[in-house]
């Protein structure tokens, strides 16, 4: 009997030591969990706090695959949140006035219109936006006529860099989850100025990004249709403030760039590109200045604003492209009108 008391007292205090070890366990792991609920929270209202509606703190995470990120206020409409550890994860978000005179292109990534590696494709679904994704950074950037007057229309532009770890930026989920964070931050701004929220539907998916795919002339459905050459081509977009294509050689390198800019992205390129002096005039015929380095470009009026359509040789790192003026002038004839004709403007001047 002894011996029963003996051992049940034994496994009493086993049993009390082993309560005891479970009990600092959990009790550690409550701490960790409230620690970390703390942070999330501290963190979402950081973000609050500095972004207001233009982000939402859970879909920046999951862009950037970032655990956490902290805001800071950039303008009474912009703002930047990054990871406030060690990670590389940051995401800038700008609203500004359309005629504000700020690099929008430089913004968007792509002001070295020279270069065949920046290009941009629609978001879809009407949004007036488009998206220049890379690996380990990304560019979105929209416009919207706000239609209440002369100075009221703004643009969106978001920078993404993400953290190693994460995604790269590129994939078809990533360029969705950029998609509805610089449409998000547009219907935000609108709502924030009282101007008419676009009528579209919140982002699923976007267009599949089709620009660094060889296609040959009767191939091409997209923005290349009808240039009578082979090239890189990104869906056609009635909505995009931004259309590009690329006309390449017979071996499948990038001569050539054709684009097509709208609303405040029109002055961007006279202002922000290398050959921007040259853009002025409603044509590329005008006064002689057309050809000049072999570049061309035309114009059309639109609903509220003015288009230019330019054809520029492109820069392979050791040279620019020789001109082509006949393969140029057809192949911007045919590019201008349909993009004219999607956007709603008039037939392209100087044709």
């Amino acid at each position: 009997m002894g011996f029963t008391l003996r051992g049940a007292s034994r496994k009493k205090k086993t049993g009390i030591v082993v309560s005891g070890v479970l009990g600092l366990v959990l009790a550690g792991g409550g701490v960790a969990f409230a620690a970390g609920a703390f942070d999330d929270w501290r963190d979402s209202r950081s973000v609050s706090s500095a972004c207001g509606e233009l982000l939402d703190h859970t879909e920046a995470k999951q862009l950037l695959g970032a655990p956490r990120l902290q805001g800071e206020k950039k303008g009474a409409l912009s703002c930047e949140v990054s990871d406030p550890g060690d990670g590389l994860a940051s995401l800038d978000v700008r609203v500004q006035r359309a005629g504000s005179g700020e690099r929008v292109l430089a913004a968007l990534g792509r002001a070295d219109t020279h270069r065949g590696a920046q290009t941009v494709s629609p978001v879809g679904g009407t949004w007036p936006a488009v998206l220049n994704t890379g690996d380990e950074s990304a560019y979105a950037g929209a416009y919207l006529a706000c239609d209440k007057g002369t100075g009221d229309d703004f643009v969106v532009s978001v920078a993404a860099h993400r953290d190693p770890s994460a995604q790269p930026l590129n994939t078809p989920d990533q360029r969705a989850s950029l998609a509805r964070t610089v449409t998000g931050a547009l219907r935000s701004a609108a709502n924030r100025q009282g101007c008419p929220a676009p009528g579209a539907s919140p982002v699923n998916h976007v267009p599949k990004d089709t620009v660094r795919q060889l296609k040959r002339a009767p191939e091409m459905t997209g923005t290349c249709a009808g240039t009578g050459s082979r090239g890189y081509e990104t869906a056609a977009d009635g909505s995009a403030p931004i259309e590009d294509c690329l006309l390449a050689d017979a071996k499948g390198n990038p001569r050539f760039r054709l684009s097509a800019s709208y609303g405040p992205y029109v002055n961007a390129v006279r202002s922000e590109t290398i050959r921007g002096s040259t853009l002025q005039g409603l044509s590329g015929g005008k006064d002689g200045k057309g050809g000049k380095d072999g570049t061309y470009w035309t114009s059309a009026t639109c609903p509220g604003s003015k288009a230019l359509y330019v054809i520029e040789p492109l820069d392979d790192g050791d040279r620019f492209a020789a001109a082509d003026p006949p393969l140029e002038k057809r192949a911007l004839s045919a590019f201008a009108t349909a993009s004219a004709e999607r956007h709603g403007c008039r037939a392209p001047s100087g044709r």
